[in-house]
């Protein structure tokens, strides 16, 4: 009963947007040595968007159709049911004077456009900020400056009885960085910001959509808010030489009034939209690693490794009412809390490389892999799909042939990694969505203007 019968769907989105900025950086107090990167930067973003979506929609229908014309009659045979006599007036009865009955009506389409999903939008985002660079000592540079933003952005629906999406908002941002040369090679940094993160007019328009994948309609929320974002980083880096890094990295983020996605506990037919909840979190560490190897013998001169690792939890409260529909379907059920969806636990990127210009050659060889991470959340006590690791090696091979000319050679997913997404209950995985994505070969030749 969830799903209706087919439509046709015609939707048109119009965007007309400008935008502009400026930027002046001024030297300052560069006297010695010392202070030669001095300065003052200041500017301004002025951004505008005006949006129009209009979505046209008619539904199949068989009210009034012959039995003849049911599916089970054709026996399996989509042409047939198909056929266009199938469809509109397919007979005409007529009284014993000869006149009209009425009309025997195949199947046809009606109109089912929806107000809702008729809106429009506009945007207007003006920013101003000011920043120093200023290095204090010899040896310490702070970096810091304020920005400040002003958000009007409204979503008004062709329905009146759904409220304006609407944005009003003069936001303050600050960052703060601080960067000590323990030597001449080697950098400790920390910093901390303070980041927005809006709302787009999808997100906010009532739009319905309804997902034929997963049974559930998409639906957007005009009572959105702004996420903040509190940022404090730490990070050592080394610089051996000339293309080599060392780097470690710490990082933690708050959030305030993060936008996620959540099933209406209150819709008879599941819909997921987007709400906001009160926090959430994200901690973590990195290491950045790059090393030539003809410390390893002197042929090994054009070849380097690098390698990158992140270590990454991200987490936020379930919504008090979603975990109590979840209990009353299941008792058992004990999860508090998700991790960002999309966002893996762990990301590993290593490369292989081969980079000689005088010859003309550059080649690599990549890997990466994440771990699992969310990707669809469920509806209420069913245990939320899981996107598997996906380890991807991809290899590179280029020739400059002349000074414009470049030939290379890719190959892409190697392994023929399968993409699969799984929920686990009980300790046992299900099997959601499994497929080979594939192998690809490439040959391409590129021209750059020099």
């Amino acid at each position: 009963a969830e799903f209706a019968f087919p439509y046709h769907f015609f939707r048109e989105l119009k965007d007309k947007g400008y935008e502009g900025k400026i930027d002046i950086t001024v030297p300052f107090l560069t006297g010695n040595s010392e202070s030669k990167s001095n300065l003052i930067k200041f500017g301004g973003l002025y951004h505008t968007m005006e949006r129009e979506f209009d979505e046209y929609r008619y539904q199949l229908n068989n009210s009034g159709v012959p039995s003849s014309l049911n599916f089970s009659a054709f026996n399996g045979d989509f042409g047939t049911f198909w056929n266009l006599n199938n469809f509109g007036i397919i007979d005409t009865l007529y009284n014993p004077d000869g006149s009209i009955q009425r009309y025997v009506t195949g199947y046809h389409y009606v109109n089912q456009i929806n107000a809702r999903n008729f809106y429009t939008g506009e945007s207007k985002i003006a920013a101003g900020y000011a920043m120093v660079v200023f290095n204090l000592t010899r040896r310490l540079k702070a970096i810091g400056g304020i920005r400040v933003e002003k958000t009007d952005m409204r979503v008004i629906s062709e329905d009146p009885t759904v409220p304006e999406g609407k944005l009003d908002l003069l936001d303050y941002l600050y960052s703060v960085n601080l960067v000590y040369a323990l030597s001449e090679a080697s950098n400790l940094r920390i910093a901390a910001t303070k980041t927005l993160a809006r709302p787009n007019m999808r997100e906010l328009a009532p739009f319905v959509q309804f997902d034929t994948k997963n049974g559930f309609f998409n639906v957007g929320n005009p009572n959105l808010r702004r996420t903040l974002i509190q940022n404090y980083d730490l990070r050592y880096e080394l610089y051996p030489r000339t293309g080599e890094l060392l780097a470690v990295s710490v990082f933690y983020k708050q959030f305030k009034d993060p936008i996620i996605r959540a099933f209406n506990p209150r819709a008879t037919i599941p819909e997921l939209s987007f709400i906001n909840v009160d926090n959430a979190m994200v901690l973590g560490a990195e290491v950045e690693f790059r090393k030539k190897l003809d410390f390893i013998s002197p042929k090994l001169t054009h070849f380097y490794f690098s390698a990158n690792l992140a270590l990454i939890k991200s987490s936020y409260k379930i919504p008090a009412d979603e975990i109590e529909n979840s209990q009353n379907i299941d008792p058992e059920y004990n999860v508090t809390e998700r991790p960002f969806q999309g966002q893996a636990p762990y990301i590993i990127n290593t490369t292989l490389g081969y980079n000689n210009p005088d010859a003309g050659w550059e080649s690599s060889l990549s890997f990466n892999v994440a771990g699992k991470k969310l990707y669809n959340i469920s509806l209420f006590a069913t245990p939320d799909v899981y996107e598997q690791p996906f380890p991807l090696m991809n290899f590179r091979l280029a020739k400059q042939l002349t000074q414009n000319f470049q030939l290379s050679f890719t190959a892409k997913n190697i392994l023929n990694a399968i993409n699969k997404k799984t929920l686990e209950f009980h300790g046992e995985e299900y099997v959601a969505e499994s497929y080979p994505v594939g192998t690809s070969l490439g040959l391409g030749i590129s021209y750059s203007i020099k």
